[in-house]
């Protein structure tokens, strides 16, 4: 299991970045006092651990807070903006909610969409 203690071990935080400071093959030693991981075609920077891949945002509030909440939500809408303070533990209803409003919605108002029939 995934623990801040791992997370704080591997990684320092630097402005919503989580800069890699150790490794776990030699190989990799290219990459240290480097941003870890890479971005996604979806915007979201993702890093491995151990065979498995995470979100650097749940990554960073795991570092911060200690525990990984069910959904972490960019307050700011900004998959790019990892800084703990646009960080926030949300359920899956409150992270859809604060998506931007898609651009084939017509009403101009989130959930609500018109009906063709």
């Amino acid at each position: 299991m995934l623990t801040q203690e791992l997370v704080k071990e591997l990684f320092d935080y630097v402005d919503g970045k989580l800069i890699r400071i150790k490794v776990s093959h030699k190989n990799l030693n290219m990459f240290l006092g480097k941003e870890a991981g890479h971005v996604s075609k979806f915007g979201y920077r993702l890093i491995k651990i151990n065979g498995k891949t995470y979100r650097a945002h749940r990554l960073v509030f795991l570092y911060h807070k200690g525990y990984m909440p069910e959904e972490v939500d960019h307050i700011n809408g900004s998959k790019s903006d990892n800084r703990i303070e646009n960080l926030r533990s949300a359920n899956r209803q409150e992270n859809q909610w604060n998506r931007k409003t898609g651009s084939n919605n017509t009403s101009g108002i989130k959930g609500i969409a018109w009906s063709t029939r």
